[in-house]
């Protein structure tokens, strides 16, 4: 003889056979929370339950995920139907919800990339560079020029000597020391530049866009100075002068 098993819900777990009564052998033994009625006929998506001493076949959503009106998520864990106002899917963000998200990670990654800069440069380093730049400018301005006698003659001097000191340290030429100043302060320029304008075009364009397709514009314009800026950094992490 068989017995079905369910547990305090009266969801069936299982079935066995029976044990016999060892004081009377003709007898079953038949515990608590089973019965030897038999299950009802499958159901495609329910399970067995014990109801006022019968089985009904219940929904069974067990271990399915949905979602509520807040996004939040959820699994079941009991059985039965699926809880009012519950949806087998994520409820999509409206336009205005994009909006503000695409905002939010536009000032992520400029705040990121300047992080990234600042990591690599150590504070004093970065001082003493910022300092020097406006020398190889003028310098470079000066020589550009061709007259000697220039009104920026004296700083370029100064300038020339300032640089000629460090490369006699690191045996260098004093020029190749500016071209590279000048060269990474456009870089750096640049890629600071371009997290400006991601800032701007997040905090102007996108809560502009009235429709998904001006929404799709403005984050791809976001996305494409994202990769610019992201090159340029790495055209600059790392380097030092």
């Amino acid at each position: 003889m068989k017995i079905y098993e369910y547990d305090q819900q009266g969801v069936f777990l299982g079935e066995r056979a029976a044990r016999r009564d060892p004081r009377n052998p003709e007898r079953w033994v038949i515990p608590g929370n089973t019965t030897t009625d038999p299950l009802p006929e499958p159901e495609e998506g329910k399970w067995p339950k014990r109801e006022n001493d019968a089985w009904t076949m219940v929904e069974d959503h067990r271990g399915e995920t949905y979602w509520r009106a807040d996004r939040s998520e959820h699994v079941v864990t009991d059985l039965g139907p699926l809880p009012d106002g519950a949806l087998e899917a994520m409820p999509a963000l409206t336009l205005e919800e994009r909006k503000a998200a695409a905002i939010s990670e536009a000032f992520g990654i400029a705040i990121d990339i300047r992080k990234q800069v600042a990591r690599n440069v150590h504070i004093v380093r970065a001082i003493s560079w910022v300092n020097k730049v406006p020398y190889a400018l003028m310098w470079k301005a000066h020589e550009d020029g061709g007259d000697e006698n220039g009104p920026l003659a004296a700083i370029a001097a100064e300038a020339q000597a300032g640089f000629q000191i460090e490369a006699d340290v690191k045996g260098t030429t004093a020029i190749a020391l500016r071209d590279r100043t000048i060269e990474k302060n456009a870089k750096f320029f640049r890629a600071t530049q371009l997290v400006e304008g991601m800032e701007g075009l997040a905090e102007t364009i996108i809560p502009a866009a009235e429709n998904d397709e001006q929404y799709s514009a403005a984050v791809a314009q976001l996305q494409s100075l994202q990769v610019q800026a992201m090159e340029q950094l790495k055209a600059i992490t790392g380097e030092s002068n």
